[in-house]
């Protein structure tokens, strides 16, 4: 049973890969899997709460990072896709605009969106240079709350205690335009620590 649901979630990356090829997002280096591993009709099987948000979210969840046309973000919600996830500085802003342009014609609440801050980029993380970032986020996501923002990258235990970014939250969270609050990370070998610019 644990191998179906492998194969399965494999031939789904397949059939993403293959089509992000086609649209000339990702080079066709960078697709590993066959055209035998793909399978076309892969599809939303199911919809589970996540953790205590009370939403429950698609089995399969839009991942922005790459993202600039709004034609692919509407094709996955289309799909039953209600989960999505970007960050300040995915495609320099350009996955937030896309989001933007597709979420402000549907409706807000069937969606879970999560977007992320990094706080090794964009200058000194103080309170305030927090909650403008953030707010440049919603701008360009064109909504007035994101369901999550994480601590993106993470490095180190220090870091999770940002005091700065906690008050941040807590306030955002009493302005109502933030529901939850998380932490990402990339594991020990992670990299990307030097400086660049947000949009």
């Amino acid at each position: 049973m644990k191998h179906e649901k492998s194969m399965s979630r494999r031939k789904f990356l397949g059939s993403s890969i293959s089509g992000l090829v086609g649209a000339g997002i990702v080079g066709s280096s960078q697709a590993h899997l066959s055209a035998e591993d793909t399978d076309m009709n892969a599809k939303v099987k199911d919809y589970r709460v996540l953790g205590r948000t009370g939403f429950k979210t698609s089995d399969i969840a839009f991942g922005a990072g790459m993202l600039t046309s709004p034609q692919i973000l509407e094709s996955a919600l289309d799909l039953g896709i209600n989960y999505i996830d970007t960050g300040e500085h995915y495609m320099n802003g350009m996955s937030e605009k896309a989001i933007g342009e597709v979420i402000k014609t549907r409706k807000r609440k069937s969606l879970f969106i999560t977007t992320k801050l990094n706080l090794n980029f964009g200058g000194k993380a103080t309170k305030q240079n927090i909650k403008n970032r953030f707010y440049k986020c919603l701008e360009r996501l064109k909504t007035d709350y994101v369901d999550c923002l994480m601590m993106h990258m993470a490095r180190d235990i220090e870091q999770l205690k940002h005091e700065d970014f906690h008050t941040a939250v807590k306030e955002l969270k009493s302005e109502g335009k933030i529901r939850f609050c998380g932490v990402s990370n990339h594991g020990p070998k992670q990299s990307i620590y030097g400086k660049m610019e947000v949009p």
